[in-house]
């Protein structure tokens, strides 16, 4: 089965008149028109469009761990737990209001995604004050 991951622009938006449904050219950043001519032969696909973001490079990735490594143990402290600490510092966070009842499951689910993505109980007032 082929796929095709790249970049590219939007470069013309329009509506199909037949079915009234969004139209869309895009130029794509890659010169593979052999894969791109199959997967047009395919028929239907699966298209995901987001905003482009950069990657870190594994290289920028594992020096910010030594550093942040060594940082913790000169103050004797857990690696993972400022982190966390750090990542709740910036305020990249987003909040779920969600049963007494679905917590656990919500967590583990949450937290399987990375060491990046932990859980804290805010506000049990919600909990009690608006159960189902």
């Amino acid at each position: 089965m082929a796929k095709l991951d790249t970049t590219g622009t939007i470069t013309d938006f329009s509506i199909d008149f037949n079915t009234l449904k969004p139209k869309i050219t895009v130029l794509l950043d890659t010169k593979d028109k052999e894969l791109i001519e199959e997967l047009k032969n395919d028929g239907k696909l699966s298209i995901e469009l987001k905003k482009y973001r950069k990657k870190r490079s594994l290289d920028a990735n594992a020096y910010f761990w030594k550093l942040l490594t060594e940082l913790c143990e000169l103050a004797e402290i857990d690696t993972v737990e400022e982190y966390k600490r750090r990542i709740k510092e910036l305020g990249i966070f987003r909040q779920f209001k969600i049963e007494k009842d679905n917590i656990k499951t919500f967590e583990k689910m949450w937290t399987a995604q990375g060491i990046a993505w932990f859980c804290e109980v805010a506000d049990t007032e919600y909990i009690r004050k608006y159960r189902i």
